[in-house]
């Protein structure tokens, strides 16, 4: 479907939009390198496992008042994108709520709890010390890519973080290379590398100041 991305509206999401949400980002992530690493796609019942984890992780970050933002297209209003901004804070709380953990071993499995467990403290122990950012997750429904959609909620991004006098920039990661170009474009530098047995995970940051 060609969109021009000028005809399309950034809101502020809460979790009356969570099944919209998760809809986005398991039609965004369901042929992602890192999730599919993480959630084992070579066993039967992955796209289980991922709707679980993504019901999981978007209830975490409302549980949170995190910034949740959205494009949405058409009237009535269809949300075709979502993007999810925290601080550091919510790796550190993924990585040590006990119930949350819980939560993804009775959903998504032991193993994948391990693995999400071990990716998450692995990226945090890469982060700096400094306050930052964090995109946590971003996603545009496959048949609205490339159209202008992902740039749009990544500068509703940094205009929050532009404000953010304490925060030394904003940080995302991603294990697939073809979205490097795009990041970089966007004024984004490969920060580090973690390594997630075969997967490279590449964190990448930008500073609050830089324009773009």
């Amino acid at each position: 479907m060609t969109l021009n991305a000028e005809h399309s509206t950034v809101v502020r999401l809460d979790r009356s939009s969570a099944p919209h949400i998760r809809s986005v980002l398991f039609h965004s992530y369901r042929d992602e390198p890192t999730y599919q690493y993480l959630l084992e796609a070579h066993r039967p019942g992955y796209n289980q496992r991922l709707r679980a984890t993504l019901r999981e992780l978007v209830r975490l970050h409302f549980e949170r008042d995190e910034v949740v933002l959205g494009v949405t297209v058409g009237d009535p209003a269809r949300l075709v994108g979502v993007i999810f901004l925290s601080d550091i804070e919510l790796r550190q709380d993924i990585s040590h709520r006990v119930m949350w953990h819980f939560k993804l071993i009775l959903t998504a499995g032991l193993q994948a709890a391990r693995n999400f467990t071990q990716y998450f403290n692995q990226v945090q122990a890469a982060l700096p010390e400094a306050p930052h950012r964090m995109v946590s997750l971003v996603g545009v429904l496959p048949e609205f890519q490339k159209q202008g959609i992902g740039r749009k909620l990544m500068n509703a991004v940094h205009e929050i973080c532009a404000q953010d006098s304490i925060s030394e920039g904003v940080y995302l990661d991603t294990g697939n290379n073809a979205y490097l170009p795009f990041y970089e474009a966007l004024g984004y530098q490969r920060y580090a590398t973690v390594q997630l047995k075969s997967l490279a995970e590449v964190i990448l940051f930008r500073p609050a100041t830089v324009d773009g």
